[in-house]
């Protein structure tokens, strides 16, 4: 990942990571919820902060890996960099289609997708008629589909003000230093009538708060409803319409009665989260209790595969699934002052 802009860091540490202040409202007061380790990618045994502000009760990793220790965080298989072109529109089929629904109502126009690692989601826009453009912050991702990408960030990107009918950022938001300003720099290269869709998780989800399936330390934010539309009303943006499910990004409850039984029984956090973050040990979180094969554990496993497809509609009907897609528009004051 670039640096996409950045809060202040308050203070750096000898261990590559930078305290900061508050990246909604810029307070230096909080307190700390948990903490947890890389267990996605284990690129650190590192212990991570995950806090929320005193102010606005916005979420971050503080202190965070500082942005010459950041790109260590993104290994080779965080982009997957092996798949070719026809291999990754087949595996993404079902998640691309799921975009495609969410940007169904517009007419073809032009489009940019940011952090849109290898093209995938510009080709399917281009087959349909789209012309479209891409930011990707890191040169890992190879350009599959030979398509206009930028490497670098929006702020050096050679774009000029209200070029796109459309933005996109499937996914990306959580992982930026400074959300507000990248937020400011989608609203400066919306079209008065545009529209961007912004896909971030939700922390005020059982996934999110509970099972802290956020990505830590790549995701450096973690929004709820009410933290992103104040980060959205501060980049002159308005929320137009909320939608909640895990057809686009993994976002499912699936473990959940699994992972409250392992609590009850006494098994540590750290432990229940090292087994459901690493897919090598989804064997020990889906059947197993307290290090060794159990019966009860089975049992639940196949309750909770049962419950999970009703729990998640119910979620996400009420606005509490963990991957939440945000449809901005400019604000009315925003188009004012530009005119």
């Amino acid at each position: 990942m670039g640096d996409l802009g950045r809060t202040t860091a308050l203070m750096a540490t000898p261990d590559g990571l930078e305290l900061v202040a508050c990246p909604l409202c810029s307070g230096s007061e909080h307190r700390v919820l948990f903490e947890r380790r890389d267990h996605i990618h284990g690129v650190s045994d590192q212990l991570f902060k995950v806090v929320r502000c005193h102010h606005c009760a916005f979420v971050f990793v503080n202190p965070r890996p500082d942005q010459l220790n950041i790109h260590r965080f993104y290994p080779d298989e965080f982009y997957d960099v092996n798949s070719s072109a026809e291999t990754i529109l087949e595996q993404k089929r079902d998640t691309l289609n799921a975009r495609l629904k969410l940007v169904s109502h517009l007419a073809p126009g032009s489009l940019l997708d940011v952090g849109c690692q290898k093209g995938e989601f510009l080709e399917v826009m281009r087959r349909r008629g789209w012309r479209v453009q891409g930011v990707e912050f890191s040169t890992k991702p190879p350009n599959l589909f030979k398509l206009p990408i930028h490497y670098g960030t929006l702020s050096d990107a050679p774009y000029a003000p209200g070029s796109f009918d459309a933005i996109t950022l499937w996914a990306v938001l959580e992982h930026v230093p400074d959300p507000i300003l990248v937020l400011r720099q989608i609203e400066r290269l919306l079209k008065r009538d545009g529209r961007a869709f912004i896909l971030v998780p939700n922390f005020r989800s059982i996934p999110g708060r509970y099972m802290r399936h956020d990505d830590v330390p790549r995701h450096l934010v973690m929004f709820t409803p009410r933290t992103f539309t104040i980060a959205a009303q501060k980049a002159g943006l308005v929320p137009l319409s909320w939608t909640f499910g895990d057809d686009v990004f993994s976002g499912s409850t699936r473990g959940v009665l699994n992972f409250f039984a392992k609590r009850l029984a006494g098994e540590q956090m750290e432990d229940i989260l090292a087994q459901n973050r690493s897919p090598a040990k989804w064997k020990e979180f889906s059947s197993y209790l307290a290090g060794k094969p159990s019966k009860l554990m089975r049992a639940v496993d196949l309750l909770d595969i049962g419950v999970t497809p009703y729990l998640d509609r119910l979620v996400n009907w009420l606005h509490f699934g963990f991957t939440m897609t945000v449809e901005v528009a400019r604000s009315r004051s925003s188009d004012t002052e530009c005119s």
